[in-house]
């Protein structure tokens, strides 16, 4: 056998992938029979081991070579042992837990070794490997290190790191760490000032000792979250009391070596480009952070933390390890909720962050300054110059945490500001930026909708709204959704001033009609692209054209109106766009009773007439319920085709902040059933209702359409298809929750979620409510709930309609709430992640 250096470069140098596996199979094979033979030289066997460990990290199998660690590491010899508990961390981690017992006793000699360096590798593979077992069976090792050896830094700071993993894989040693070991050794010495001796031998031991503090407080919060699951409430009381006496104390000592840390100018063996040892002093500030936070009754030590902040976030800092010293004071100030002075110091501190070069320091900035706004939001608003800059930035999601951050901010008083700024830089967006775009659209649209819910006026003047409305159609309009465009057609329907639907009317058609070339700097290639290959432009073109023909008859003759729709019906039934050729048919319709020349309005009952015998029976009924409506009377065909009433819209959604695990309750993420409603103020026969459903059934956000609730008698016969999957069973409430996938395409997926009634004592839920989160890159939509009241009978159900619409794993956070038969309110929340992906 070759050595290592012989073996690396033999695969490095195959030239196929066939002669690659066969060089790792033959030394595999080699290494396996090698080991096998107990008579073998000790310098082969390291040999062996070290091939091993490159075959690990070509991902390949090594589990014949685990006890063969076991061996090496109980050799006398100092690099036998370093290489056998190197490859123990590697060969063994995530195995067999029965695989750790044996080198448990292995560990126990060395760690009472008298060669510090031995002792060093035993505590790190420790720490690497250790689980409960392990932590439980060696601690009294780790606690004599830490009594016995206190005068030896190296070996202090691995015993800190080791307990730190050792209270986190089992919790229940904390007060034994506290009490008898670490804790109280370093209280005592911290009283005779050893603690900042040791510091100044080396900051790795304080660093230790603050990772310590940071986990005993992090699992002392955990405990009080979740109590009874590892400690009883007096277990949780002592320990609370533990900390309480013996971490308190610490709290000045720490602000005295922070501030001395942070002034003293330089020292050459902790100095970091001019900055003395940020991360002694990050980790200082995370300590402190948690220690003021976890109820020790430190009040009075809350001014002196202040005035060290102050001075702290006051620094010129210039460079990146500064910056990271200020980012930290930063959260520490906002987390402890500190004066509003320093405040608006974090916040200015953010600012300039986001006016530096690095993109990483700008994430970090727009990252915090979300968290920031509730708190702070007009102070965070002063800096949307720079939050606006970040627009123009290469990476994207830089460019997402600034629109995030605009909309955070959007308030009436820069509304106007915000919105051309938003504007600009869809007018300066490609393809690659579809999602930006698409989100930029769903925040307008929510926010105006909003506005109008709550306060009964928009944050925009109607001209306003119409540049807005124009630019959303142009840039955005080939990608939008139906349901946007619906809200779209909503907005324009309710414009209270004629002249601005007119307006509007003129400027979409004058660009399809004319081609462009009414604007000279518009070519061939501009008008193709944000015009002619524009769905949304052309829709919404379609409606406003049938709707307010009337209006535009100084701008437009019949014949150029006439022609557009037939033009708009050829392209559209090419591509088998039955969506389009439903607002087709509407607007001749309509437009049939705006127009006086008899030649034209045959031609557009001749439009009508093509798809009376169309292969879609939906589009051949309404072609010819139209065609029944053309022979009426003009008044009785005036009477019904009038100008659409104003419609309202009422959004319910919920926003809560990202948990971290990828769902988020926050970015229009969250959807609440029930959440659209039309009104229509002028309902005069059944047949108008027939004529204003131009959307599908199942589109629950249709343009001004009927969206009439389902019947008590549908609601009854729900049942659960056979393709459909448990998603939770609920055995408190007697509730079991089905998923349905109905389709999916590639950035879209249409379900139906099943709520059943398992109880057999006629037990039924009012009042429910359906919220569900999806990750931040998708959006979801609730549509038709079947019913608000679970049925009480044994298989009774509610179906609700959801789409999912963005790219990603689907995954579904679900919150259902419901009152009992008692009118108490229950919850029931689950995660389920499907198999599909978009």
């Amino acid at each position: 056998m070759g050595s290592l250096k012989q073996f690396i470069k033999d695969v490095r140098n195959a030239n196929t992938l066939a002669k690659e596996r066969s060089i790792i199979t033959k030394e595999s094979a080699k290494i396996r029979t090698q080991l096998r033979n107990d008579q073998l030289e000790i310098s082969k066997r390291r040999s062996n081991i070290q091939k091993l460990l490159y075959l690990y990290i070509l991902g390949e199998k090594t589990h014949f070579g685990q006890v063969e660690c076991i061996n090496l590491i109980a050799s006398d010899n100092f690099i036998n042992k370093r290489l056998g508990y190197l490859a123990a961390m590697l060969l063994l981690k995530n195995e067999n837990p029965d695989l750790l017992t044996l080198i448990t006793n292995l560990i126990n000699y060395d760690l009472q070794h008298s060669n510090k360096y031995i002792v060093a590798l035993a505590l790190t593979t420790m720490g690497d490997l250790c689980n409960a077992e392990l932590a439980i069976d060696l601690y009294p090792d780790v606690l004599n290190i830490l009594n016995k050896r206190l005068d030896e830094p190296y070996l202090i700071k691995h015993s800190l790191f080791v307990a730190s993993e050792i209270i986190l894989k089992a919790p229940q040693l904390i007060i034994q760490f506290t009490n008898d070991g670490l804790i109280g050794k370093i209280i005592k010495n911290y009283r005779n000032r050893s603690l900042r001796t040791l510091s100044n031998c080396t900051h790795g031991v304080l660093l230790a000792v603050l990772q310590f503090m940071k986990i005993c407080l992090l699992q002392q919060k955990q405990q009080k979250q979740e109590p009874g699951k590892e400690f009883s409430e007096e277990e949780i009381q002592d320990f609370d009391e533990t900390i309480k006496r013996n971490f308190t104390p610490l709290i000045p000592e720490l602000m005295e070596i922070l501030k001395t840390c942070h002034t003293n100018s330089f020292e050459p063996e902790y100095d970091v480009n001019g900055v003395s040892d940020p991360f002694l002093q990050v980790a200082l500030l995370q300590t402190l952070t948690l220690l003021f936070s976890s109820n020790l009754d430190v009040d009075v030590l809350k001014n002196d933390l202040q005035y060290l902040l102050t001075n702290i976030a006051t620094t010129n800092e210039t460079n990146n390890r500064g910056f990271s010293v200020q980012y930290e004071t930063v959260k520490t100030i906002f987390i402890l909720d500190l004066d509003p002075s320093l405040r608006v110091l974090g916040v200015n501190i953010l600012g300039k962050f986001l006016n530096s070069k690095d993109s990483n320091n700008k994430y970090v900035a727009l990252n915090t300054l979300l968290k920031v706004v509730p708190i702070e939001p007009e102070t965070v608003t002063r800096h949307k110059k720079f939050i606006v800059r970040c627009l123009y930035e290469l990476d994207p999601s830089i460019k997402r945490r600034s629109l995030e951050l605009i909309f955070a901010i959007f308030n009436k008083s820069n509304a106007g500001e915000l919105i051309s700024e938003l504007i600009k830089f869809l007018s300066q967006s490609t393809e690659s930026d579809k999602g930006l775009m698409l989100y930029i659209v769903d925040n307008l649209l929510d926010l105006y909708f909003d506005s109008v819910n709550n306060t009964h006026t928009t944050f925009l003047s109607e001209a306003d709204q119409f540049i807005m409305i124009v630019a959303l159609l142009k840039y955005c309009g080939k990608f939008i959704y139906f349901d946007r465009l619906s809200d779209i057609l909503l907005i324009v329907n309710n414009f209270k001033q004629t002249e601005t639907k007119k307006k509007l009317t003129v400027e979409l058609l004058s660009k399809l009609i004319n081609k462009g070339k009414d604007n000279k700097k518009e070519d061939d290639d501009y008008y193709y692209y944000y015009y002619d290959n524009n769905y949304g432009w052309k829709l919404i073109s379609c409606w406003c054209c049938g709707e307010y023909g009337d209006l535009i008859h100084n701008e437009f003759l019949d014949d150029q109106l006439v022609s557009f729709l037939t033009s708009l019906n050829q392209e559209f039934y090419s591509q088998s766009n039955m969506h389009m050729i439903n607002y087709i048919l509407t607007s001749c319709l309509k437009l049939s009773i705006k127009i006086a020349d008899k030649q034209n309005i045959e031609k557009l009952r001749q439009l009508i007439k093509s798809h009376s015998m169309d292969a879609n029976l939906i589009l051949q009924m309404k072609a010819n319920q139209f065609l029944v409506l053309f022979n009426e009377p003009a008044h009785v065909k005036r009477g019904i085709l009038d100008v659409m009433p104003a419609f309202s819209k009422n959004v319910a959604t919920v926003g809560v902040k990202n948990n971290g695990n990828g769902l988020s309750y926050n970015e229009d993420s969250v959807s609440k059933g029930n959440h659209k409603t039309f009104n229509n103020k002028n309902q005069q026969t059944d047949l108008l209702l027939d004529l204003l459903d131009d959307i599908p059934a199942n589109d629950t956000t249709g343009a001004l359409a009927n969206n009439a609730s389902a019947s008590t008698a549908d609601m009854n016969s729900i049942s659960l298809p056979t393709s459909s999957i448990e998603l939770y069973t609920s055995k408190d409430y007697c509730l079991k929750i089905y998923g349905n996938i109905t389709s999916i395409a590639d950035n879209e997926a249409n379900l139906d979620i099943y709520i059943q009634n398992t109880a057999t004592n006629n037990r039924k839920g009012t009042n429910l409510k359906i919220f569900i989160a999806v990750s931040k890159h998708q959006k979801v939509t609730l549509g038709h709930l079947s019913d608000t009241i679970i049925p009480s009978n044994n298989g009774g159900m509610v179906k609700q309609k959801v789409r999912i619409t963005g790219e990603g794993k689907l995954k579904l956070r679900v919150r259902l709430q419901f009152l009992d038969e008692t009118n108490n309110e229950k919850t029931i929340q689950f995660d389920y992640k499907f198999d599909e992906k978009l």
